[in-house]
Formats: C-alpha cells, structure tokens, sequence
C-alpha cells in the first residue's frame, strides 16, 4: 500500500512539473516579440519604409536604418558587442564583418513559415471591380507567368495600383489584410485551397494562359472568365473558403463544355474532348491508377 502511495506521489509530482520553455531561435525575426516591446507597435512602416514594396523590399536594407537606430538595436550593432550579438544572423547567412549582399538569407523568408498571411476577400473586390465596369478583373490582380503558365499570387504590387494613401484602405494600413497565421487558440488559419497529392490532378498539363480565350469564338480576343472552372469564388470572404476545383463538378460544368464531341475552332479544327487522349490533361501514372470513372462518359 505505501509502495502504492509513493508511485502515485511521484506520478502527481511529474505531472505537476513546468514544462521547459522551448529555447527561442535568434536567428528567427519574431513580429510577435518587437508588438510586445513596443507596447502597441506605431506602425509596420517604421521597419517597413516602402509599403507598396513591403513585400519585396528587406527591412534595413540602406544601411541597417531600420534597425539600429534609437531605441532598437544600436547596441547589438556596435563594435564591442560584435562577439555576442546574434542580430547579424537574421538576415544575413553568417555574421562576417564585411556584410555583402551575397550573405543574405532569402526575402521575403521560405523557412519557417510566414507568421503573418494577407487575409482576401474575393466577395468584396469582385463586387467593387464589377461597379468600376472592370469585367476582367482576375487578371488585374493575378498575374499569368508566360514561361510556366502558372497564375501567381497577388503581391503589394498589384494592390498599391488600387490601394493608394487616397483608397478607403490605403496601403499603409497594414493590418487591413495581414493577419497572424495562428489564431488566439493557437489553431493555424486556413490561408487557402490546398490541393491533395493526386496523380490524376491536371495541375501538370493544364494551361491558364491557353485557355484565356475561347477559341470557338468568332471573335479572336474573346476571354474565358475564371469563374467558368473556379466555382463559389464571388461569395468566397476569405482564402479558406475558397474551394479547390471538383473533379467531377469541374469536368461536366467547366471542361465538359468545351471539350465534347462536335466541337470545333473558329478555324474549324477539332477541339479534343474529355473521352480522348487522357494524356492531354493527366499524367501517365493516372492511366494505371484505377478505371476510367464514368462521369468522363457523361
């Protein structure tokens, strides 16, 4: 019985025990730790003088202006503290005396992840873009790359043409769209459609620059507008209630109604259908995967 009574005294007193904090990076820029120490944070623009740019644009970047001035880090930055401080190694790959551009990490950073994520509402653009009688509104924003024809996230570049200091949201506003990537529960935010692994995903092959225009068409320049495949983004409100493309909701409302039998060019060539080459849209793992499903054959 007091064999007992002590295994379960030590149990309680494991239990009981602090959990060790987790020992902070310093090479690791942390937003969180500079809002603490300046009691309510002025503005993103003291660190970030180029908003329009921020995204782009390293923060000290002429001369270390940013960070070793007044205030902040001025004594990291001085000669005697040059042994210890551990600041140099945020943006550059290793302190050295002589910091030269090579010596920079990656900006914005890949690793970790971001802590702050722009937060979108296609709802309320797309309402405002249609008022202005801006039809193609898309591609305004989303930028089409010609040589791997992926369509790009928006950057600060594409806002600031709408966000001046004059905008209802300039883009100085900084917490207009940027929000914590972990919420107050400590739950990471959905920022976005997230695409399983699929062999059978056309992701590969697909093309958004070929498929821009209609090519049925008598007129030579006549757009496809995004919502004929990215269905719901008019009511999405934010990134995470965008949905990624269905499959088959995909195929018989978007791509079905083009690539079906009969179909053909304002030059009179055949357009390829959904029952042909699979080849032309999934790669040739797909082929193996399992049967053909049947609402290719609809």
């Amino acid at each position: 019985m007091t064999d007992s009574i002590h295994q379960l005294v030590a149990v309680l007193v494991v239990i009981a025990a602090p959990v060790p904090a987790v020992a902070k990076d310093p090479t690791i820029f942390d937003h969180r730790e500079h809002l603490a120490e300046a009691k309510g944070f002025p503005k993103c623009g003291v660190c970030h003088t180029q908003q329009a740019k921020a995204d782009t644009i390293r923060p000290g970047r002429e001369g270390h202006a940013t960070c070793d001035g007044a205030g902040c880090h001025a004594d990291a930055f001085s000669p005697a503290a040059y042994g210890k401080t551990q600041v140099c190694t945020i943006c550059h790959v290793k302190k050295t005396r002589l910091a030269l551009p090579n010596n920079l990490k990656p900006f914005p950073p890949t690793k970790p992840a971001l802590e702050y994520y722009a937060e979108f509402s296609h709802q309320s653009h797309l309402v405002a873009r249609v008022k202005k009688n801006l039809k193609d509104a898309c591609l305004d924003c989303h930028v089409v790359d010609t040589k791997t024809k992926e369509v790009a996230r928006p950057g600060h570049d594409q806002c600031v043409s709408c966000h001046g200091e004059n905008d209802e949201v300039p883009m100085s506003k900084c917490d207009a769209c940027h929000r914590p990537r972990v919420d107050g529960e400590g739950r990471t935010v959905s920022t976005g459609p997230r695409g399983r692994p699929n062999p059978c995903r056309v992701t590969k092959h697909f093309s958004h620059a070929e498929h821009r225009v209609d090519r049925r068409a008598r007129e030579a320049d006549k757009p496809v507008s995004c919502g004929t495949c990215h269905f719901g983004l008019n009511n999405a409100k934010t990134l995470g209630a965008i949905v990624p493309t269905n499959a088959r909701k995909t195929m018989l409302n978007a791509c079905g109604k083009c690539h079906r039998p009969g179909q053909r060019t304002a030059q009179g060539k055949a357009v390829f259908t959904t029952t042909g080459d699979c080849t032309r849209c999934h790669q040739d793992a797909c082929l193996t995967s399992g049967p053909i499903p049947s609402w290719h054959k609809e």
